[in-house]
């Protein structure tokens, strides 16, 4: 989905909030009837404390 590497990816899943100059990223679990993956998604840090921050985050990863 996205160009990510492995080692940002651990340490998102480690640290569950990463922040760097542009984006926040963070980790959301989502399950079904039949499986559960992780989701990590981010947020522009300009949007944070806004009402953007509600729905505006963007999924750009999805471990299976």
């Amino acid at each position: 989905m996205s160009n990510l590497s492995k080692a940002f990816i651990e340490r998102v899943k480690k640290e569950y909030i990463v922040d760097t100059r542009k984006y926040r990223y963070t980790t959301k679990e989502c399950y079904d009837a039949t499986h559960q993956w992780l989701e990590i998604r981010r947020l522009p840090i300009s949007a944070l404390d806004t009402t953007a921050a509600i729905d505006g985050w963007e999924t750009v990863e999805v471990i299976e």
